[in-house]
């Protein structure tokens, strides 16, 4: 049974799974929340918004399930959630010309960490309100591609999918749109380095992938559009213990496996998390910046630290670590701006704040975060 970890006095300190003191009296949080929020606070439209993408993520498969060899994931410029209030914008036009949207979900799995240097998988999954509309979306999209600024050498053909629209790119890279029922699925499959390129294991890759992806589907079951806005938010209240995003960001509670899209290397994480034992997770952007794990007891949240350490760029530099709160590993590159970070613990719970610009700031998003894990279940 789950207790509660009651504020320890001003003055006094505690000790980390390492050994090391944190002394309560010296974080400094500013301005920054250090209460709990209470439930409704949490319930706000762009939190309830993201749920039913959300569901919908738990049954799209990492690339990787299906091409093991594709461990690398993408997290720069590239939009995984698409809702209501954040719907795809892959062309202008898109939401105007192709009603229905409800939801969709974004993954990649790339060779290499470099896309141009090995096979890569771009799968995008949008449900519609109608199969019509799913197929509209479909013939929309593969249309803008025909006609756009940088149209296809020609036609394909994905195996088994004779009603997808397929064609090889200038760059000998394969698109296909295809559908079924509800769902429209938009993939990229890119050569990588293959000389002389041949469409045909591309084409392959595709099927595999499609195949994954639409059986796995039929595990889901869509909440319907006129119930969306009553679907439970934060049902474990981790996000009350998250550093607020603040107006207009979204805040989520995802469990592990969703959370694998989100990682460089899932592959690498998603045994990080296994033997952290790690089962939710809440996401902050905005203003907070704050990534929180839930893992199986403290010794666990020290692991998963070390592991996230690891894995750190060879071109960030540490710096120094928030008054009182010495266990925590902060870091920044420098030569960018807003690139400072910290990594700490708190019980059960890792952390993991980003993108400040200054010391300061992070000091201070690290002693509130650090200060509302205080609060949260044990």
């Amino acid at each position: 049974m789950a207790v509660l970890v009651t504020a320890v006095t001003a003055g006094c300190g505690q000790e980390t799974e390492t050994g090391a003191v944190v002394d309560i009296s010296a974080l400094q949080p500013g301005n920054y929340r250090t209460t709990p929020r209470e439930a409704e606070e949490v319930r706000k439209p762009e939190n309830i918004d993201a749920q039913e993408a959300l569901r919908l993520a738990k049954f799209v498969p990492l690339i990787m399930e299906t091409e093991p060899k594709l461990v690398f994931g993408r997290i720069i410029n590239q939009q995984n959630l698409f809702t209501q209030l954040n719907p795809p914008q892959f062309t202008q036009n898109l939401t105007t010309d192709v009603p229905g949207f409800v939801v969709g979900w974004e993954t990649r799995g790339q060779r290499r960490e470099d896309e141009l240097h090995g096979r890569a998988v771009t799968l995008r999954v949008l449900r519609y309100s109608t199969p019509d509309q799913a197929t509209h979306a479909a013939n929309y999209l593969s249309d803008q591609y025909l006609n756009g600024r940088y149209p296809p050498k020609g036609p394909t053909a994905i195996p088994d999918y004779p009603g997808a629209r397929a064609y090889i790119g200038q760059y000998d890279r394969i698109y296909a749109w295809t559908t079924q029922g509800e769902y429209m699925v938009a993939i990229e499959v890119g050569p990588g380095v293959d000389i002389p390129p041949d469409p045909a294991p591309l084409a392959n890759t595709a099927k595999s992938v499609l195949d994954k992806q639409f059986a796995s589907l039929e595990g889901y079951q869509p909440t319907p559009v006129d119930e969306l806005d009553e679907l439970p938010i934060d049902n474990e209240e981790i996000i009350r213990y998250t550093l607020p995003g603040g107006e207009g960001v979204p805040e989520v509670a995802i469990g592990p496996d969703v959370a694998l899209h989100l990682t460089e290397r899932p592959d690498l994480t998603k045994r990080a998390y296994e033997d952290a034992g790690v089962d939710l997770l809440s996401l902050a952007g905005g203003d907070a910046g704050t990534t929180v794990y839930r893992t199986s007891d403290s010794a666990a949240a020290d692991r998963l630290k070390a592991f996230f350490i690891s894995q750190l760029e060879p071109e960030l530099d540490p710096v120094e670590a928030p008054p009182g709160l010495p266990s925590a590993h902060c870091v920044e590159n420098p030569e960018e701006t807003q690139s400072l970070a910290c990594y700490f613990t708190n019980g059960r719970y890792a952390a993991y704040i980003k993108d400040a610009i200054q010391i300061q700031e992070l000091h201070q998003k690290t002693s509130a975060q650090y200060l509302l894990l205080n609060e949260a279940p044990q």
